[in-house]
Order: C-alpha cells, then sequence, then structure tokens
C-alpha cells in the first residue's frame, strides 16, 4: 500500500507498509465478501442515527491537544464513515483517515464522504487493525467508535494503534458497556430509532463481548497506554476511554 493523500490544505502524508496477512485471508474470498456485503447495509442504516452522530462528535474533544491544532487522526474500524465524518464536520482544520478491513463498509464510507462534499478529505485504507499499514507515529490521534469489541486480538490492535501514535498522541475509543440490556432498552423508549441502534447493538456486543470499566482500562494499560480514564455514556449503554501514548 503507498503513500495516502488527501487534505483540504494541503496532501496528508502516511507513509505505509506493506500489508501483513490478517484472519480473514484464511477464509474464501467468495465467503469474506458474502459476510461483509450482508452486514454493510444492516450496519449503515442502524447507525445513521442523531444519538450516534452526536456521540461520534463528542470523541472529538476527547483528542484535542493545544500544541496540535490540526492533528492527524485516525479511524479505527471505520465502518460506513460516520465517525470519520462527524470529526471532519466538527473540526474542519483536521486530517482524518479512515481504517477498516471490510471493503464493502469503505464503499460505503467513500458513498457517504462524496456526498457530503467530503470525500477528497477522507482518505480510506483496507487494513485489519493488527497490522496497521502505517509508519510509526505517523497520527496524532486515534478513535474507535464501537470498534474493540469486534476485535478478537485486542491487545494486538491496542499495541499496533499505540505504534502508530506519535508520542503524546490521544486515543479514544467508545465501546458497549457491560449492564442490563431491558434497563437500558427502557430508558430509551421514548426514542424510536435509537431503541432500533440500541437493541441491535446490545445483540451483538452480547456474544462478541462488553467491557466494565475495570477491563477496558486495564486493556489499554496493559498495551502501554498512560493516562487512563473510562466513563459511562450514551446513557449507561456505552464507556468512553482516553488514553495518551507516552
Amino acid at each position: 500500500m503507498g503513500t495516502v493523500s488527501a487534505h483540504a490544505g494541503g496532501p496528508l502524508h502516511v507513509a505505509c507498509l506493506p500489508c501483513k496477512p490478517c484472519r480473514f485471508d484464511r477464509m474464501p474470498r467468495a465467503w469474506t465478501r458474502l459476510f461483509f456485503t450482508l452486514a454493510a447495509l444492516p450496519y449503515d442504516s442502524l447507525t445513521t442515527t442523531d444519538v450516534w452522530a452526536a456521540s461520534c462528535a463528542a470523541m472529538a474533544g476527547r483528542l484535542e491537544r493545544p500544541e496540535r491544532p490540526a492533528p492527524r487522526v485516525l479511524d479505527l474500524g471505520c465502518g460506513p464513515g460516520l465517525s470519520a465524518l462527524e470529526l471532519l464536520r466538527a473540526r474542519p482544520a483536521w486530517t482524518v483517515v479512515g481504517l477498516d478491513i471490510a471493503t464493502p463498509m469503505l464503499r460505503r464510507a467513500s458513498a457517504h464522504a462524496a456526498a457530503a462534499g467530503l470525500g477528497p478529505r477522507l482518505p480510506l485504507v483496507a487494513a485489519d487493525a493488527t497490522h496497521a499499514p502505517f509508519r510509526e507515529g505517523s497520527f496524532d490521534a486515534a478513535l474507535g467508535h464501537s470498534f474493540l469489541y469486534l476485535v478478537p486480538r485486542r491487545r494486538e490492535a491496542l499495541l499496533e494503534t499505540r505504534r502508530a501514535l506519535a508520542p503524546g498522541g490521544r486515543l479514544a475509543l467508545l465501546e458497549p458497556a457491560a449492564g442490563s440490556t431491558a434497563s437500558l432498552l427502557w430508558k430509551s423508549r421514548a426514542h424510536p430509532r435509537w431503541l432500533a441502534t440500541l437493541f441491535a447493538w446490545r445483540v451483538v456486543s452480547g456474544s462478541a463481548g462488553r467491557f466494565t470499566p475495570a477491563a477496558l482500562a486495564a486493556l489499554l494499560a496493559d498495551a502501554g497506554f498512560t493516562d487512563v480514564a473510562v466513563e459511562p455514556t450514551l446513557h449507561g449503554a456505552a464507556l468512553l476511554a482516553t488514553a495518551t501514548r507516552p
């Protein structure tokens, strides 16, 4: 994979390393394509809600550093691009690169970016987060919205993220929280669209895994991050974690 370049104020140069094999390489290509093609549309539809978008935009505040007013940000598991596009809307001076293992997801992200007039500002990279094709220190910040809980090798993904960050780089993760699904759904009953999204998220995270604050903080610390903080968000449905690469 070569240099990624796209930035409203000039080219973004992200030096890339050759991609390493990922776990999906062991699956038949046709089955891999079918799986993500089927998943991309429902995921895209369910996450296009005001609550989801607001949570994406709110993460920008956790990544800000006064000494880096125009940071280079890596969006981990960007999916159909909602988090990346909300970042670009909230912080027009920022440069965002979206990374996802699923090509159909990236196609949808590209279409959404084009429709929003932000296509040239959102480079998209197809790669496994446990083998990110970027040189060390390529980014000033990284975020993952509903990302880590879907990654089987979580420690490896966090180690790769830390490597891709420059010293002092910030990481923000929003992940599903452990707890009662019934009570969360009851609290959201007045918002049908968000209720459908929340229900689907709880179903998927019920099998993939949810986090307690202590468990999420321990994962980040074990991967070498410092200044780790975890707090509830989305009315208790999620945890927002922040950390720094020393």
